[in-house]
């Protein structure tokens, strides 16, 4: 039976594991913060999108690309310019997104504090997220510039398993 499947960042790893047998790997440090993306290949839940849409990331690991590539059954859909993976597709309605397009505004900010306090609030060895404040250098007005590509989306994913 066709189920949709939608799983995001560390379930979207998890579950390339469990499907595909694809690896993942630590990154030498966190990917956090706003990018722009790239469409690599079109999907439905991209519809309404254009390259260069904004989406936040937050992970110290990433998902085999080569491994990804080799997988018949995968598309890798968009990925930000420096590669690292937004949305991968797979038969039927499975779906792997790394981005976190259902952050709301805040959800760095509190991120961001959660893994200072947890280092006793050293910040020497804390990823700072990129592109996310009006002010990167007193770290405040936090932007919410993925709204649209966050709206258009869930939109279609909605539309898709209807």
């Amino acid at each position: 039976k066709n189920i949709p499947q939608l799983y995001v960042c560390w379930g979207a790893m998890a579950a390339l594991y469990y499907f595909y047998g694809i690896g993942k790997h630590p990154m030498p440090e966190k990917i956090f913060g706003i990018y722009p993306q790239e469409i690599l290949a079109p999907a439905p839940l991209l519809s309404g999108l254009i390259t260069g849409f904004l989406a936040p990331h937050a992970r110290y690991a990433e998902m085999n690309r080569s491994e990804i590539e080799q997988e018949k059954a995968l598309t890798i859909n968009a990925a930000t310019p420096d590669g690292y993976l937004t949305l991968v597709t797979g038969p039927g309605q499975q779906v792997f997104l790394f981005s976190h397009l259902e952050y709301g505004p805040q959800a760095f900010s509190k991120e961001y504090q959660r893994e200072l306090s947890a280092r006793g609030g050293d910040d020497r060895k804390i990823a700072k997220p990129q592109r996310y404040f009006a002010d990167e250098a007193a770290m405040s007005l936090p932007q919410f510039t993925w709204e649209s590509s966050q709206q258009h989306f869930f939109k279609n994913w909605l539309q898709t398993i209807k």
